[in-house]
């Protein structure tokens, strides 16, 4: 048997990304807000990727489409780095309307930098 499948190319996320996501955005809106980790990935994920509606034992909820590592069948496919990306700074444009700054990774964490 062969399964032959075609999708997008692109590459995924990258570790700073991640740790940027997790050491630096939900840590800094944890602290200013009430909200869990936990919550404010659901919020910001149905907020990017918009909502569906489910019955869960017979309540009506809403969840996200997807998040940042499964598909809508909630099969494993880790977001692109442009998306990625573009989760991140939808987190920092929410945070600033709340007067909450989630600061930029920097983009030459872990590199040397050569000075004059």
């Amino acid at each position: 048997m062969w399964r032959i499948e075609i999708k997008e190319a692109g590459k995924e996320r990258i570790n700073p990304q991640n740790a940027a996501l997790f050491g630096v955005a939900y840590p800094k809106l944890t602290e200013a807000t009430s909200y869990t980790e936990e919550e404010l990935r659901h919020e910001f994920c149905g907020g990017f990727f918009g909502w569906e509606v489910v019955d869960i034992l017979g309540a009506t909820r809403s969840r996200p489409r997807r998040m940042t590592t499964t598909n809508e069948q909630g099969e494993r496919a880790v977001l692109y780095t442009s998306d990625f990306a573009a989760l991140c700074e939808m987190m920092q444009q929410i945070g600033a309307e709340v007067g909450i700054d989630v600061p930029s990774p920097d983009p030459f964490h872990g590199e040397q930098r050569w000075t004059a």
